[in-house]
């Protein structure tokens, strides 16, 4: 076998287990050698799986014996070989676990269900064997792995899981468990940080029960995980879909500003959410004057991304954008848009106050703002409207708004399979869409199709979930401003 010394030579010195020489073996091999040894290793992979073929009974002895000495190194060592297999051979690695699947269930004598799929005959014995009657199988159930629909009997409580982790004794239900969400949990442990926090009070609305009370800011806090707040038929949201609404107005009696959180906004928008809450218990971070800012108008792109970083709700719409700027940053923004809310033959088009955000406490910013945007365009009527599960509408007080109206709850629409859409995503003319996303074979003609869609909305499986109410305020050029 050719060797090339300087290049061996120079790999011990680099701790390197082996090096290039350029030079085939003398099988022919064009491969790196083992820097111990000089060897070919490509000649001592083939002589390995050679002895491996002749000498199964041995190889099995050695491994076996190699992992019982080695056993965290294996852990490691097995694990990185999983995570490789998975990034770059996924079939092989779905091979794998079938095959390990088939191996684990034939040594407990169970029967092998291929693809997860086990039949509902069998799947529901087992579920009485497991639970004894306790937790019901609801809706939903298409193989062993998937999210299904199940009821704890002893609450009446629904909840979503996967039939595997109800068969191996799982029982979700948060009031068997006695548990809070790990949402809720985030959130009482951010407003710990600040102040005094009692959770689970049914002292101040009782009977009723608040997740999170600061007693010391007056604050209390809901977080409502949209499936077990919604509501998946027409009877139980007549009769439940004012509950968040009840709520907020029992503790608006008693002096309490009740802040209503969805899990999925939770997710999708902690920093701006938490910067509400800091706010709401009077630990808010910076203060600027808006006299010392210059008021300019903002580009479409700019806004938007300043009200997903500070709005609650986001930076989805169209409009007209002012915005305070500090050393030439944008410190706070308002939107207005045109037509907004107004819908119908006769409804009259008129301006809408839709968004408001500040990175900063900036005093007499949304004063500053709306008396740019009334100079521009010089409006006789402009609207807005205040989410009661997030704000009281004090602003618009200030800026000499009247309160028009309070509306009654409204209604988003969440479903495992698309998560918390606006309820405008399950009107009529998007109810096919809907129905093809949540791999339903129904046809739905917008123009004669008698269903309602409430009707629709259930029949997929997803469930509308109501705020607190809002209410409708409005600015008019004859109403006295205050200063």
């Amino acid at each position: 076998m050719p060797r090339n010394m300087t290049a061996r030579q120079n790999a011990i010195a680099a701790g390197c287990k082996t090096y290039e020489t350029g030079i085939p073996c003398k099988q022919g091999h064009l491969a790196p050698r083992a820097t111990l040894t000089g060897t070919c290793v490509e000649c001592t992979r083939l002589a390995s799986l050679a002895w491996l073929a002749k000498n199964p009974n041995k190889a099995a002895a050695y491994t076996s014996a190699y992992r019982t000495r080695n056993p965290e190194l294996v852990r490691v060592k097995d694990r990185e070989a999983k995570q490789a297999l998975r990034k770059h051979q996924p079939e092989k690695m779905r091979e794998a676990n079938k095959r390990a699947y088939v191996k684990r269930v034939t040594a407990e004598g169970r029967e092998v269900h291929p693809n997860g799929v086990f039949p509902i005959a069998g799947f529901l014995s087992r579920l009485a064997d497991v639970h004894g009657g306790a937790v019901q199988y609801v809706s939903g159930y298409t193989k062993i792995s998937a999210n299904a629909e199940f009821k704890c009997v002893t609450h009446g409580a629904h909840f979503i899981s996967t039939p595997h982790a109800v068969l191996r004794g799982a029982n979700p239900c948060t009031r068997c468990n006695h548990t809070k969400s790990s949402g809720e949990e985030e959130v009482a442990q951010f407003l710990e940080t600040f102040t005094t926090v009692v959770r689970r009070d049914r002292t101040l609305v009782k009977p009723k029960e608040l997740d999170i009370y600061v007693p010391g800011a007056q604050l209390a806090v809901e977080y409502c995980g949209e499936f077990y707040h919604s509501h998946a038929t027409a009877a139980d949201e007549q009769a439940n879909k004012s509950k968040h609404a009840q709520k907020y107005q029992a503790c608006r009696d008693k002096g309490v500003h009740l802040i209503t959180l969805y899990e999925s906004e939770w997710k999708a928008r902690k920093p701006a959410i938490k910067r509400l809450l800091r706010y709401a218990v009077g630990a808010g971070r910076g203060s600027l004057m808006a006299r010392k800012c210059d008021v300019s108008r903002v580009s479409s792109d700019e806004a938007r991304q300043f009200y997903e970083r500070y709005h609650v709700q986001g930076g989805n719409g169209a409009g007209e954008h002012y915005g305070l700027y500090w050393n030439g940053k944008l410190v706070a923004c308002m939107r207005f848009t045109y037509g907004a809310n107004d819908r119908g033959p006769h409804a009259s088009r008129s301006w809408t106050l839709s968004r408001y955000a500040t990175r900063v406490t900036v005093q007499g910013g949304a004063s500053r703002l709306f008396k740019a945007f009334l100079a521009d365009y010089q409006p006789t009527e402009v609207k807005s409207f205040s989410d009661n599960r997030f704000f009281d509408g004090s602003m618009y007080e200030k800026l000499g708004f009247e309160l028009e109206r309070e509306l009654a709850p409204d209604y988003a629409v969440w479903s495992p399979k698309l998560g918390l859409l606006l309820k405008t995503q399950y009107q009529r003319k998007f109810i096919q869409k809907r129905l093809e996303e949540h791999g339903l074979a129904y046809i739905f003609d917008a123009d004669t199709d008698p269903r309602t869609e409430a009707e629709m909305t259930y029949l997929m499986g997803a469930r509308r979930i109501f705020d607190c109410g809002k209410r409708r305020w409005v600015w008019r050029l004859d109403t006295p401003q205050t200063t």
